[in-house]
């Protein structure tokens, strides 16, 4: 061990609250430059477009009994009696549509970085620049995929329903579709698929009723199920983040900050996994808190283009300092790492995700909004055995150290291109595969936007549209 390893504990307590303060602090400052930037064009008389205005919160639709869209102020004795009384639901509003585009922006582009993440296969510092980008890519840039992950699951779970033990009973009959379904179904082919290989080979592997249970149920074949697993704890613990956020939400936070910031993973590990990591529960809490500040999340996919350009520049900046001075630098049940190459990681990621969220309208164009729809199946089906395949291929055309550039770019389109095949010629068993998630719809609803005049749509319509699309962002994204 290092001489920085062994200050470790000497300085966790410094490293703790000053990764708290970028977190609190980096918020504010960009909430501050949107107040300014609004002032400026108030004070300018150019006025304020309504869609950033932070002189008064923007008037949210609701939707009555009879369907039809209000202005909530006008409905509040629509309401039922828990919504007034609910602290979460009175502390928040229907995320907007630009919102709504930027979480499936966000999910889309999240998919793709898990994709290039599982298919590494250079080292930074034996594999020259080939290795080194893939530090930067897949270890650096890619880093941000899962905390985005985990928040937007968060914020949308806690985003609607109340404490009773009835709305608690509902939301786990729908994750048990839209979560576990998938997750076992898909661990049952990624096995069948390695027994079938194992066969092949003519190396079997004799697995006792013990081992096979837990490969199915506890540690799939398919490695990328783990965020899967901790999403299913997640909803089973659920009414315990929402009273310790409502409670105590400074001191659980800070709790988790820490932990998360020093790689600290308080819970056990199960069948080789933490039975919960600490980078999912705190980013799944954090959308929890965000739901109470839903106005910030609006200000911050607002933010004006040299903002966003400025914080993209920061996150950028770090990614290349912890891979110029630690390129070996990993944390995946290992301790591979000093204490400031750890703090500049942790830091990347933060301000990595509030990057991707100031640029989803930049990211956001016509194709996204079709694949989008797609995202969770590529994120089920990109890994074993399709990565098995793909690499060895690809080792046959390329040096193996460089399979990566051909092998992930292959992936990614191999999996949406039979996202939208599933979809239109087997769509039973794609609903089935991805928990109800209609891509065709999908696709529809983005083509026919009535809200869009190139599509031709009727105006009076674009209400029932954006309905649509908010129900099309929860299946996307919630539970990726």
């Amino acid at each position: 061990m290092n001489q920085s390893d062994s200050n470790f504990g000497r300085n966790y307590r410094s490293g703790g609250l000053a990764l708290k303060g970028v977190l609190e602090g980096s918020t504010k400052v960009l909430i501050g430059i949107v107040d300014l930037t609004d002032a400026t064009r108030h004070s300018s008389g150019k006025g304020s477009s309504p869609e950033i205005s932070t002189s008064r919160p923007r008037l949210q639709p609701v939707e009555t009994s009879s369907g039809v869209f209000r202005d909530n102020q006008k409905t509040q004795s629509l309401r039922p009696p828990f919504a007034l009384n609910n602290e979460f639901m009175q502390s928040s509003a229907k995320p907007s549509e630009l919102l709504q585009d930027a979480f499936r922006t966000i999910g889309l582009w999240a998919t793709v970085l898990v994709v290039l993440i599982h298919y590494r296969t250079a080292n930074a510092i034996e594999d020259g620049v080939s290795g080194a980008l893939q530090e930067l890519l897949v270890n650096g840039i890619g880093r941000v995929a899962v905390p985005l992950f985990a928040f937007m699951s968060g914020y949308l779970y806690f985003r609607s329903g109340t404490d009773s033990w009835e709305d608690y009973r509902g939301k786990l009959a729908q994750r048990s579709r839209t979560v576990m379904l998938p997750y076992l179904l898909i661990s049952l082919v990624a096995f069948s698929c390695w027994g079938i290989m194992q066969c092949l080979t003519k190396q079997p592997t004799a697995l006792s009723a013990s081992q096979i249970a837990s490969r199915l149920m506890l540690h799939p074949m398919a490695e990328q199920l783990w965020f899967l697993r901790d999403l299913i704890i997640l909803v089973l613990i659920a009414p315990l983040i929402r009273a310790a956020v409502r409670h105590a939400e400074k001191s659980m936070l800070f709790v988790l900050i820490l932990l998360w910031t020093f790689e600290l993973q308080p819970a056990p590990i199960v069948s080789q996994w933490y039975l919960l990591n600490v980078e999912t529960l705190l980013f799944f809490t954090l959308g929890c808190v965000a739901v109470r500040r839903n106005a910030w999340l609006e200000r911050l996919v607002r933010l004006p283009g040299g903002v966003a350009g400025g914080i993209l520049a920061a996150w950028l900046c770090l990614v290349l300092v912890r891979v110029a001075i630690d390129p070996t630098f990993d944390l995946w049940y290992v301790r591979r790492f000093t204490l400031t190459s750890l703090v500049l990681q942790k830091a990347s990621i933060v301000i990595g995700a509030l990057s991707l969220l100031t640029l989803s309208r930049w990211l956001s164009f016509r194709p996204c909004n079709v694949l989008a729809s797609s995202s969770f199946f590529v994120y089920l089906t990109h890994e074993f055995p399709l990565r098995e395949v793909l690499l060895r291929i690809s080792g046959t055309i390329l040096p193996p150290r460089h399979a990566f550039w051909l092998a992930a770019p292959a992936a990614v389109v191999i999996c949406f291109v039979a996202a939208r095949l599933s979809a239109r010629y087997l769509p039973v068993l794609s609903n089935l595969l991805t928990g109800g998630r209609s891509q065709r719809h999908a696709t529809s609803n983005v083509s026919s936007n009535p809200s869009n005049p190139a599509a031709g749509g009727n105006p009076l319509n674009v209400r029932s549209a954006n309905h649509s699309r908010l129900a099309m962002c929860d299946q996307s994204t919630r539970n990726m």
